[in-house]
């Protein structure tokens, strides 16, 4: 360790990938991708806001990118009702007509 450098700093650069690597924790980029017939095919979806590389996390019901937090909701998953709270078409309502309206007040 450099006598410039701050200790905290330090322990951030120690690492082969810098600060980005989680202590404790490598990724296994092996389990996303197999063989086939000499080809590379990926096994999860990438996601298509950050490009090729960054793969999303498969859920029960959608499919969620931890880079960028880009999430696309999976059809014909989970109950009649789509996924937490939301109608056939994925969509939570409109902000209008999707509450009662109150009565107007006594005069």
């Amino acid at each position: 360790m450099s006598p410039d450098v701050p200790r905290s700093r330090a322990k951030l650069l120690t690492g082969p990938l810098g600060g980005c690597r989680v202590r404790g924790r490598e990724v296994q980029v092996w389990k996303y991708y197999r063989v086939e017939g000499g080809a590379l095919v990926r096994l999860r979806r990438e996601c298509p806001r950050c490009g090729p590389g960054v793969f999303m996390a498969q859920h029960a019901d959608r499919l969620h990118c931890g880079r960028c937090g880009h999430t696309i909701w999976l059809e014909g998953r989970g109950s009649g009702q789509g996924a937490a709270g939301r109608g056939p078409d994925g969509t939570r309502g409109s902000a209008r007509g999707s509450r009662p309206q109150r009565p107007p007040p006594p005069a």
